[in-house]
């Protein structure tokens, strides 16, 4: 023990280990983990190291036998990658929960719309949720997260299903309302378990999941495990205020966790001081106790986010080495940056590049209209802010218009005229990859076109991604309607989605050369995608 705050060496022994790189963080941790009953295996504020770094401390940890589960808390991140390696072969053997700290901007990438899309905080949660960990937002959400997965771990899952058992059925709503709202199951009971459940409970009491018992009686323990046994339950969520003249949590939830081999959480509220000795005698005996019913939601939440983690990560596709490919050197324009994506399965319309106007009038009689005519200079990464984009080109007359507009755009360097044929209707998307300088390359997706900031919306991963990632991407994004057919929009081919998103995850891994990549907008309908626009940016 060192440390000079008062307290600190009156903490109790348990399993629970917390890393912070912060002293002051580290201390509050545990002083929060005392509060809910929860000793502490090891603690380590990391503020003021000097040569011994988180990765190190986690890598021990993960072998550490007196430590079931770890409390992190991460401030700057220089090494991403590395930490990203640690904690994914950590997360195999011992569910860790991250709190990282800082919603900073980032200006290494403010060429693009993809680097001004994609914050340093967004990476890291990404980083860390593909790593396997639990990532929350408060030092509160933290310790109720890590006192729950000390105690229990789900299997590796994609979609944990949660009975909620409860005495009084105001808080039993609010847990369902909760459960739901995180998109976690609350499956229905099959019909033999609501037989026996109904054997077990009086009259009007609700009995196929949630199952509001009316309040608890004798036979509350055979009903738990009744509910428990049903094939479609992973976990047991129960709910009861204080009174232990009906219910002692403390003789009936241990032997009922154990005989089922299942999670049993107990959320309980009582008068201040009242239920601290059922919490901290549930805590000795292996059962976690919270004290709303928001933090019981919270607590499943945690189960579920672990299991599905680590479900997800079995499921991460090999890819091949780093830098395999022939380097890339000098500027990419946006034609040679479509012929680039093309390799990788990426289309785009027909299209091509003039360096004079008489080039330009042989290629509008070439190809098929109407066309899109674009400006081509290196000085001008995003051509529709300086009207350089003209549309709807369907005759010689149009033409000239739009080649005298692309003209008058000022550059120091020579411009060139891009004439490409204008794609059907479709849904516009953001495709991208960044090469972040602390965990490495990443991809993001995201509403795109010209409204690509104005609506933020967008998720990324860490490279490699897998098909599984893909489609948890697109259902997370705030516009995911838009890609099935709303309204009138055309119901989008989300497997041309997801080849332009491996495609992108494959060309970062195989080209370290590349810092950015951005195609805005891909144009996505019923008959596949194309790249619209495209912009490569190496390094340097």
């Amino acid at each position: 023990m060192a440390s000079f705050v008062p307290g600190a060496d009156r903490l109790k022994p348990g399993r629970v280990a917390v890393v912070a790189q912060s002293g002051g963080v580290n201390l509050s941790l545990c002083f929060l983990l005392d509060r809910l009953g929860q000793g502490v295996s090891f603690a380590m504020g990391l503020g003021n190291a000097v040569d011994v770094d988180t990765a190190e401390v986690l890598e021990w940890l993960g072998d550490e036998p007196g430590t079931s589960a770890i409390a992190l808390h991460l401030e700057g991140i220089p090494n991403g990658r590395e930490l990203f390696d640690v904690l994914s072969r950590v997360t195999e053997k011992k569910p860790v929960v991250a709190l990282p700290a800082g919603r900073s901007d980032v200006g290494e990438f403010a060429v693009s719309h993809t680097g001004k899309l994609l914050g340093s905080h967004q990476r890291t949660v990404a980083g860390l949720a593909q790593a396997g960990v639990v990532v929350v937002d408060s030092t509160e959400e933290l310790v109720q997260a890590v006192a729950v997965l000390s105690c229990f771990r789900l299997p590796p899952m994609p979609e944990p299903g949660f009975a909620l058992v409860t005495g009084q059925a105001g808080p039993g709503l609010l847990v369902a309302d909760g459960l739901k709202t995180e998109s976690l199951a609350v499956p229905p009971l099959s019909p033999d378990t609501v037989a026996g459940v109904a054997t077990l409970l009086p009259p009007m009491t609700y009995l196929k999941n949630p199952i509001d018992t009316g309040r608890p009686g004798p036979g509350f323990a055979e009903l738990l495990r009744t509910v428990g046994r049903d094939p479609a339950i992973d976990a047991l969520l129960v709910f009861e205020l204080h009174e232990p003249a009906v219910l002692d949590p403390v003789q009936v939830l241990p032997d009922v966790s154990a005989t089922l081999g299942k999670p049993v959480v107990f959320g309980s509220l009582g008068p201040i001081g009242d239920t601290t000795p059922t919490r901290d005698a549930l805590a000795s005996a292996g059962i976690p106790m919270v004290e709303s019913p928001e933090r019981l939601v919270q607590a499943a939440l945690a189960l579920a986010t672990d299991a599905r983690a680590r479900w997800r990560k079995a499921r991460v596709e090999p890819v091949g080495a780093v830098g395999t490919a022939t380097p890339i050197t000098g500027h990419l324009d946006e034609d040679s940056a479509k012929r680039l994506l093309a390799g990788y399965g990426i289309d785009s319309p027909s299209r091509t590049l003039c360096t004079t106007r008489e080039e330009a009038v042989g290629a509008f009689r070439s190809l098929k209209t109407p066309l899109v005519v674009k400006v081509v200079s290196k000085e001008i990464p995003h051509k529709t802010e300086v009207g350089g984009v003209h549309l709807g080109i369907d005759n010689e007359t149009r033409l000239g218009v739009a080649l005298d507009a692309i003209d008058r755009i000022p550059t120091l360097g020579p411009k060139a005229y891009l004439l490409e044929q204008m794609a059907t209707a479709g849904v516009e998307l953001i495709v991208g990859g960044v090469r972040d300088p602390s965990w490495g390359p990443c991809v993001v997706v995201g509403l795109g076109g010209v409204m690509a900031e104005a609506l933020a919306d967008t998720t990324v991963r860490l490279v490699p991604i897998s098909r599984l990632d893909v489609e948890q991407m697109l259902n997370s994004l705030r516009g995911r309607d838009l890609l099935d057919g709303f309204r009138t929009l055309p119901k989008c081919n989300r497997e041309a989605i997801a080849n332009a998103m491996l495609g992108i995850s494959r060309l970062m891994f195989e080209h370290p050369e590349i810092a950015e990549v951005e195609i805005n907008p891909l144009r996505v309908n019923s008959e596949g995608a194309l790249a619209l626009d495209a912009l490569v940016r190496l390094n340097g």
